[in-house]
């Protein structure tokens, strides 16, 4: 059995034994990669993603189990969203945790073809342990979501290789791409869709479309859903329609929504502007002429049509996130064809 001694406090991940029976241990092979990679990488996004130490097997009566060895960081924004009784994160905040996933995202899809597929505020852990219990001691857990917040993305149980899928099932249903809900072909571009969920998310205090939740079942929501993302933002591809598994549950064989969860065009940004003037914290947070720019950034990564979602490296460099930052945008350079 190897032995992994370390002088510092580390957390450990055991994958049970029954992962060794037919299921590829992707997450063991994607952490080992990001790790190999970080080395030589100066790629800003390489900090913003756990930090994978080393892994061990041990052996038990039911058979070997996988151990994974990580950095030790503090609480989920999920977490410490909750435990702030905060729905929402300031626009500054809010800018400065998707400028990180966005780096974060360039980082895996670009330097080591990894796809994430299971981006949410469960999964995204808040740096510096020590640093975040001091000050939250000090000053409550809301002072802990200030604009030095430094984050790092983690859980990569479902990720898997830009051309080697683990499985189609991924992304929370909240969060869920329109081509993995009609069961499409997709590529890295699910992840970026998700980071746009998330940026609404954090600034508007609830997941886009989020109405659907109240369609009846499971199916009624993803209708209902689905029916929002192409009134907002257009309509399904029909390569997507066409290479759809659960094609005939959403659309009809001219490959149209089903009229009778069809909706017509709608006001993005009518819709968001309602939101700002309905809350007033809100309201006073976001500055009506940063409306614009804020809706073109959620156009550019909840696109309904997955070609049409910018890549991360453009998305961080976008005017919205750019606004009250003062860093120097990525500098371009080639990008690995998408699978």
């Amino acid at each position: 059995m190897h032995a992994c001694r370390l002088n510092r406090v580390a957390a450990l991940k055991i994958l049970g034994s029954e992962f060794y029976h037919g299921v590829p241990l992707f997450e063991l092979e994607v952490m080992r990669r990001i790790r190999d990679v970080s080395k030589t990488s100066s790629h800003p996004g390489r900090h913003h993603i756990m930090e994978f130490i080393d892994d061990f097997e041990i052996d038990s009566p039911s058979g070997k189990h996988v151990c994974m060895v990580f950095g030790c960081l503090g609480p989920t924004l999920q977490e410490q969203m909750a435990k702030a009784d905060q729905k929402r994160l300031s626009c500054k905040v809010a800018k400065q945790i998707s400028r990180q996933l966005l780096e974060a995202m360039d980082f895996l899809h670009n330097d080591c073809g990894v796809l994430h597929t299971d981006l949410n505020t469960s999964n995204i852990l808040i740096d510096e342990p020590i640093r975040v219990s001091e000050l939250e001691s000090q000053a409550g857990p809301a002072a802990v979501l200030n604009e030095r917040l430094r984050i790092r993305l983690s859980d990569f149980g479902l990720a898997c290789w830009q051309d080697k899928h683990l499985t189609d099932r991924i992304q929370p249903l909240v969060l869920r791409a329109p081509e993995i809900t009609v069961g499409g072909p997709w590529e890295a571009s699910v992840d970026v869709y998700s980071v746009g969920c998330l940026v609404h998310y954090f600034v508007v205090g609830e997941p886009p479309f989020d109405e659907a939740r109240h369609a009846p079942g499971e199916d009624g929501v993803e209708q209902r859903r689905l029916s929002l993302q192409a009134a907002y933002f257009g309509p399904v591809p029909k390569v997507v329609v066409d290479n759809a598994t659960r094609a005939d549950v959403f659309f009809d064989e001219k490959g149209q929504i089903h009229a009778e969860i069809q909706l017509q065009p709608r006001s993005f940004e009518k819709a968001i502007d309602i939101k700002v003037q309905e809350n007033p914290v809100l309201k006073n947070d976001m500055v009506s002429d940063e409306i614009p720019t804020f809706c073109d950034f959620l156009h550019a990564s909840l696109a309904t049509d997955p070609r049409r979602r910018k890549r991360p490296r453009d998305l961080v460099n976008h005017p919205w996130l750019q606004h009250s930052h003062h860093k120097k945008p990525m500098t371009a350079k080639p990008v690995a064809a998408v699978a």
